[in-house]
């Protein structure tokens, strides 16, 4: 149309490509180009109003070079025409087929083609593609465009004007990705146009930011809050300086420099005056995400993509959990390792929110909140009926809740074992109660002490220890395939900010029983008896599949290598019990 489009594509055709560059991670924001809408120089503005509109399908499966590659198919095929595509939305309104993002080209130097792509071409995308796909606007003819070249008006009003039109038809057409000028006749950003339609496909900008609330994803806020965790080392609920380093250092292999966090600083709390995103000189959750807030509103959607595929997030924001982490090292059992026993005791002290040695409701939400949905633990019976229905048992949910002031109190067991020289002091938990059939309304959890968390992590890692692997992994938990190690690092180097409750300094083993019997024996009862307090134990419903419970005793022996005051030691068993029906 006019020549000005075939002029585009010529270029492009004989034009040796660049890849574009830039910097591979999170440096200082100042230095960063761009924004939504605008690549470089003038932003946004994209150019006044003009005409020739046509279209140009992008297809990542089309031509390898990462720049020129935007056809539907291979090389030789032909870019169907804007005629073409007109034709064949008029008569099937499906659009053209196997397209991942579309260029829509109007002259900077005629308005009627901006009306055109505005009252037009745009609706008409939208219509197709129910604003699915990713669409660049790019402003050609720069060369000829002269502000002044309008009669009564100054240049910055020209400017301010075509500014004002673009961000206008992004607020309205949210699908358009970035909005660019050119000139094909001096090959001035034409590469741009390209790069900028094959990086919206392949950096995505709809699972990482919800426009209608204007902020990021929730899908997108619990993966980099899993991040987070993942580096906070000191379990302290910040990022200092070195753990920021490292995250940076393992994630785009640069370090950070002081003053580059010194930037980011005054950035993140300069846009976000209502919340507390730096504390101490550290960042808070909310601080690191605003950091990847910043890299989206500048339209580096490949900061965030980088930091998300790195970590094994896929395109819909899916963690995909490696299988090493199913398999477990090479001595895996049933029995979790010495270091998801820490991974899970820091968790516990971190959320710990009041510091009473009991996870709150509040607090049990806040820890699966990095969870999908529903965030709920791997025992809840919404959950459970999910991750455990092809297995032989489900865990046993919590169900009487646990008063405060008696969470680690005596429950007047105290029965000699002569044999083994071991006598039980106390023993606290929860009943084995069917939750099947109780709905997500009307469910109440119960809080937990240190020793009923792990218990139940116990009961988890006896039913499926590949499935307690992978829900530990989507708590940020990593951990080495061969040795049982964490490869967090060195953590006799790190300090934990919390005081340490008295049972989780305690030495624990755990022991799987399976208790057998004829139907209506008494088996549930039986467990309800041993494992809680209930008003009466005889009275039990029969379940849909068998249910594995627990319990704990603590224990008090002679300590063989004792001083002359330490004679006993105090020990922790957890009974993880498993009913066998004949």
């Amino acid at each position: 149309s006019q020549g000005g489009d075939a002029a585009l594509m010529s270029a492009v055709a004989t034009m040796s490509m660049t890849r574009g560059t830039g910097n591979s991670g999170p440096g200082t924001p100042a230095g960063n180009s761009g924004g939504v809408g605008g690549a470089s120089g003038e932003g946004a503005s994209g150019g006044a109003a003009m005409k020739g509109s046509s279209v140009v399908g992008a297809s990542s499966t089309g031509a390898a070079d990462p720049i020129s590659g935007v056809s539907g198919g291979s090389s030789g095929e032909t870019v169907p025409s804007f005629r073409s595509f007109s034709t064949s939305v008029n008569h099937s309104m499906g659009g053209i087929e196997n397209v991942d993002s579309i260029i829509l080209i109007y002259d900077l130097d005629r308005d009627e083609t901006f009306f055109r792509l505005e009252n037009h071409w745009l609706p008409l995308i939208e219509r197709c593609y129910n604003g699915e796909l990713p669409v660049i606007v790019a402003g050609n003819k720069m060369d000829l465009f002269l502000p002044s070249s309008t009669a009564g008006v100054t240049d910055e009003q020209v400017l301010a004007r075509s500014r004002q039109q673009i961000v206008s038809l992004m607020q309205r057409f949210r699908f358009i990705r970035q909005c660019i000028k050119c000139s094909a006749k001096n090959l001035l950003r034409v590469d741009e146009v390209f790069l900028k339609a094959q990086q919206a496909v392949l950096y995505p900008f709809t699972p990482l930011y919800d426009l209608d609330v204007g902020r990021l994803s929730e899908d997108c806020q619990r993966a980099f809050t899993r991040i987070f965790r993942m580096y906070d080392r000191d379990h302290d609920g910040l990022l200092s300086h070195s753990e920021l380093d490292r995250f940076q250092h393992e994630t785009f292999h640069v370090p950070v420099y002081e003053r580059d966090l010194t930037g980011w600083k005054k950035v993140v709390t300069r846009n976000n005056p209502n919340e507390e995103v730096v504390r101490d000189g550290k960042f808070t959750v909310a601080g690191f995400l605003a950091i990847f807030d910043v890299f989206i509103s500048q339209n580096r959607l490949d900061v965030p993509w980088q930091a998300l595929r790195k970590f094994g997030y896929d395109d819909n924001l899916s963690l995909h959990v490696p299988e090493s982490v199913y398999r477990g090292p090479e001595d895996a059992s049933w029995s979790l390792t010495p270091s998801a026993r820490r991974f899970l005791t820091d968790l516990f002290h971190q959320f710990d929110s009041d510091h009473d040695g009991i996870l709150s409701l509040e607090d049990i939400d806040a820890i699966f909140s990095i969870i999908p949905e529903p965030s709920l633990p791997p025992w809840h019976p919404i959950r459970s009926r999910e991750l455990f229905g092809e297995f032989f048992s489900s865990p046993s949910m919590p169900s009487v809740e646990l008063p405060r002031s008696e969470s680690f109190g005596d429950l007047g067991i105290s029965q000699s074992l002569s044999a083994s020289g071991i006598t039980i002091v106390s023993g606290d938990s929860f009943p084995s109660v069917d939750m099947s059939s109780i709905d997500r309304a009307s469910l109440v959890s119960t809080p937990l002490s240190y020793l009923d968390w792990m218990g139940l992590w116990h009961t988890v890692s006896v039913i499926s220890p590949a499935t307690a692997r992978a829900e530990l992994f989507r708590l940020g938990h990593i951990e080495d395939g061969r040795t049982g190690k964490r490869r967090r690092g060195k953590k006799k180097s790190v300090t934990p900010s919390y005081e340490s409750t008295p049972d989780s300094t305690l030495p624990s083993r755990e022991l799987r029983v399976l208790l057998l019997g004829s139907p209506s024996s008494g088996k549930t009862a039986l467990i309800n008896s041993w494992c809680g307090r209930v008003k009466k134990p005889l009275d039990t419903r029969k379940t849909k599949k068998p249910m594995t419970s627990n319990t704990f005793v603590r224990l008090k022996r002679k300590n063989p290598k004792s001083n002359k005051g330490d004679e006993y030691e105090t020990v922790v068993v957890h009974f993880i019990i498993t009913e066998v029906p004949e």
